[in-house]
């Protein structure tokens, strides 16, 4: 679901009568920042109502940092005097309707107020393809060359050999039959699942829970193998795994604020590259149709997807202009 000014006219124009609860709002932890900064300007152009949404998370874990930004824009009717001194600089730091460079984007982000955390730099495509066609569907991992900052817990499905290969290589948690169990039961504090093949039967019950989390162990993107070292060293090092969803978005962190711009260019780099390659072979018309950069607590920026290439560059000539511009 991509939420732009379009998705929240609608949405506000189905709304019941003034003091109504809106319908609940169905959005994953990656889009909700930027319906913050959507919300604010439609409601100021003249809605004056003042709805208190029901927001719940179908991807992630709740945020109720969010959800507090989400409420707090769309209770105030999007009236700038009432909001923190934070949401009123971002939101006159930012043209919702410029087309940033990648450079452009990166710093401005940098430049927006902190949170009290290290919040995690992400990046969303819009791409003109149609998943509804398996051919047409796209999927893959890749490595970020400065990491993502984040440290990964990895479960390994193994037994023997494999699961004391994968426990030398750094695994948090390795099992088997005892594992399936404790899944079943509730527990799905990881980020990564490796299984060996001959624990898929143990490993497929999990589907209905792991399934939804992006958790499910899967030959395609290497985590099901009997290679489990290199798997949970990968995994540890910050592989990435990317696909496309309902709406032929891809959503993927590249690091966190505290990087130094320089890495976080080249991540956002790398993963275009990716992108660019993966490319499935049935796609016609325009691939990248729209990137949005956010952070986890700042408003969406909207990125040139024609600038696919030369991206590091870029950041080069934007330092030796700045430098150039200081000594003059």
């Amino acid at each position: 679901m991509i939420v732009n000014d379009e998705f929240v006219r609608r949405y506000l124009s189905s709304a019941p009568a003034v003091g109504r609860r809106f319908p609940a709002l169905y959005l994953n932890e990656n889009v909700v920042t930027e319906i913050v900064g959507v919300v604010g300007t439609v409601l100021k152009d003249g809605n004056d109502r003042q709805p208190q949404p029901e927001i719940y998370f179908v991807q992630g874990s709740p945020t109720r940092r969010i959800v507090g930004a989400v409420n707090l824009v769309m209770r105030t009717a999007g009236d700038p005097a009432v909001f923190t001194p934070a949401i009123r600089k971002a939101a006159g730091d930012i043209d919702r309707e410029q087309m940033y460079t990648p450079v452009e984007a990166v710093r401005l982000l940098k430049e927006q107020p902190a949170a009290k955390f290290d919040e995690t730099i992400e990046v969303h495509l819009n791409l003109g393809l149609n998943v509804r066609h398996a051919e047409e569907q796209l999927r893959g991992t890749m490595m970020l060359p400065h990491g993502t900052g984040r440290e990964q817990r990895v479960a390994v499905f193994a037994e023997g050999d494999k699961a004391r290969e994968a426990e030398e290589a750094g695994a948090d948690i390795v099992g088997s039959a005892d594992l399936a169990k404790k899944i079943e039961e509730g527990f799905t504090d990881f980020d990564v699942a490796i299984a060996t093949p001959d624990q898929m039967g143990n490993v497929g019950r999990l589907g209905r829970v792991l399934g939804p989390r992006g958790l499910m162990p899967n030959p395609k993107t290497g985590t099901v193998t009997f290679d489990v070292a290199k798997a949970v060293k990968d995994a540890k090092a910050g592989k990435l795994e990317y696909r496309t969803d309902r709406g032929a978005n891809v959503h993927i962190p590249i690091g966190k604020k505290s990087f130094e711009e320089r890495a976080l260019v080249e991540n956002y780099a790398a993963l275009i590259d990716e992108i660019v390659r993966a490319k499935p072979s049935a796609a016609k018309g325009r691939y990248i149709k729209k990137i949005t950069l956010s952070s986890t607590m700042g408003p969406g920026i909207h990125v040139d997807p024609t600038r696919t290439r030369d991206i590091a560059e870029e950041l080069a000539d934007a330092s030796s202009s700045s430098e150039v511009a200081a000594t003059a």
